[in-house]
């Protein structure tokens, strides 16, 4: 398998244990800080509320970067697979195009 797929491949899979990692950390915190921050009823919204906003936002950029990255692999893998092909005579694109 070339060196560069390998490469990508096991960054790519770095990266989704890192969001999930982030997601459930997050999560975690602002359950804990909840729990222990006692605070007058507008305030405690209002934190929720720019709290589940800053979340919403780290998760879009999260899943933008893994997006990219999953169609980065995916050409490398293409690119792999067609060279490959034609190193061994056979058509360069497969069914899909």
């Amino acid at each position: 398998m070339d060196e560069g797929l390998k490469r990508e491949i096991r960054d790519n899979n770095g990266s989704g244990r890192f969001a999930v990692g982030l997601l459930v950390g997050a999560a975690f915190g602002a359950g804990l800080g909840l729990l222990f921050a006692p605070k007058v009823g507008s305030q405690l919204r209002r934190q929720i509320g720019a709290r589940a906003t800053n979340l919403a936002n780290v998760t879009s950029s999260t899943y933008r970067k893994a997006s990219g990255r999953a169609v980065t692999g995916w050409k490398a893998a293409k690119t792999f697979y067609d060279s490959a092909r034609s190193a061994n005579g056979h058509e360069a694109t497969g069914p899909r195009g």
